[in-house]
């Protein structure tokens, strides 16, 4: 991790409000987290990036952890001054993504790397919080991933009705609790770099 090659995806990255504005599958699932969590500006204990910290995140607006994540974690680089925020396509920057392992030995969505002013990758932390993967993995025992199936971006067949299932279940836990474990795993890398 210590060459620049982060720098071009970062400078190709677009802002929170860019990504959102662009995202086509989920949008409104997007918004009502985004929304949900507008209290986090004035949250003291969610200032948890330094001024000038770059954060890029790597997603895709097809993933339910990026749709659950993103809007969380924009909300935190908001509530921390001087902090900026970039987000570029996974799938686009699969081979820089690998850098980046989460469980398994492979990369997973939404990815964020924290990034310093020679633009190396100081840490990175990556799909879900510890009572999310809790979650998912109690989930996915009755109700199994189907492949992901999509059409010009957007989720169809068994893959979209999954997905649906999925929020349903998964959010009003990750709004009542969940985000926690997101921030102070956050916190903890962001105080490590």
């Amino acid at each position: 991790m210590s060459d620049n090659s982060l720098q071009p995806i970062y400078a190709e990255g677009v802002s929170f409000d860019e990504y959102l504005g662009g995202v086509r599958a989920n949008a409104d699932r997007f918004h009502q987290t985004y929304r949900r969590f507008g209290f986090i500006a004035s949250d003291a204990d969610s200032c948890i990036f330094q001024p000038g910290a770059r954060v890029l995140i790597l997603c895709e607006p097809y993933c339910a952890d990026c749709v659950i994540n993103l809007p969380f974690i924009a909300r935190l680089v908001e509530a921390s001054p001087g902090a900026e925020l970039r987000v570029a396509s996974h799938d686009k920057h699969k081979a820089a993504a690998a850098q980046f392992p989460g469980r398994g030995g492979v990369s997973r969505i939404p990815t964020v790397v924290l990034l310093d002013s020679r633009w190396r990758a100081l840490g990175y932390w990556s799909e879900r919080g510890k009572s999310d993967r809790e979650w998912m993995s109690n989930f996915v025992q009755s109700d199994p991933l189907p492949e992901i199936t999509l059409v010009d971006g957007m989720p169809v067949g068994d893959f979209a009705q999954w997905l649906v299932r999925r929020f349903t279940g998964q959010l009003p836990v990750f709004y009542e609790r969940n985000w926690q474990d997101v921030r102070e795993e956050l916190r903890v890398l962001a105080s490590s770099t």
